[in-house]
């Protein structure tokens, strides 16, 4: 008999992004984007174990109070090799497969990651993500991959960048790893829909995502936000040019009327 395997969503969080910092406690409709993050992925169906996976350094104290206060468990590690961190907290928590999901994704999909999940679960593969993923909408993809090919990475890696990325050297040797690329639907392609948080102006696409959007106690649906922005392109440009922003809270208040 074949023992189940622990499957362990690692979640990377910190709070010094150069480029938004303490991004991670941005506010979406009263809940920081952490929050939400976490709550999405506690809709998936083969995930065992969420650990946030920040750094020992004094200013992600924070995040470690905010797992504490909310009950997640959570690691802390090295904070420039971010493969040694995922390393470290898998080996910690025994896991058999990652999930992993960054913090800066507040509309991750869980029914992407179940498919993933099952993907990888049903075939021989070291490393899973998305098929064509210059097409997925930036903002839903994820990566799975056995603890197997994590230590291979961890063993392997000799580069700042092989470090810096968890999972670059899995999907750059494929001498050494298994890659499959299971394609998902084609709602979920769209080059020119962006709904990961890196810089500001994609912040403030996602503060309007989550107040038209969330409803409390629910997740914000993938499907239907797709849908409005596919309607409303001029909404999309927000987080490309700032020039669009005034058409953009003309189209807003359009909506709410």
């Amino acid at each position: 008999m074949v023992s189940k395997k622990n499957v362990c969503c690692i979640i990377q969080a910190r709070t010094t992004s150069t480029r938004l910092p303490n991004k991670v406690f941005k506010n979406l409709a009263g809940y920081s984007m952490l929050y939400h993050v976490i709550e999405r992925v506690k809709r998936t169906h083969f995930i065992d174990k969420i650990i946030i996976a920040t750094t020992n350094k004094i200013e992600d104290d924070e995040i470690e109070k905010f797992c504490i206060e909310n009950s997640i468990e959570y690691f802390r590690g090295d904070k420039e090799n971010v493969l040694k961190r995922y390393y470290d907290a898998a080996k910690y928590y025994n896991a058999d497969v990652i999930v992993r999901v960054t913090s800066d994704c507040p509309m991750i999909e869980p029914t992407i990651i179940d498919y993933l999940v099952k993907y990888f679960l049903d075939n021989n593969y070291d490393y899973v993500s998305p098929g064509s993923p210059e097409g997925i909408i930036r903002g839903l993809d994820t990566e799975v991959f056995s603890i197997n090919a994590l230590n291979r990475a961890y063993d392997l890696a000799e580069k700042k960048e092989e470090k810096e990325h968890v999972t670059w050297i899995m999907y750059n040797k494929s001498d050494f790893f298994k890659v499959g690329r299971p394609n998902v639907e084609e709602v979920f392609k769209n080059e020119n829909i962006r709904i990961c948080v890196d810089e500001l102006e994609d912040y403030k696409l996602m503060e309007i995502i989550y107040n038209l959007f969330y409803i409390e106690n629910e997740i914000v649906n993938t499907r239907d936000v797709i849908e409005f922005l596919n309607k409303n392109n001029e909404i999309c440009k927000i987080n490309k040019n700032m020039f669009y922003l005034k058409k953009v809270c003309e189209i807003i208040k359009d909506v709410c009327k």
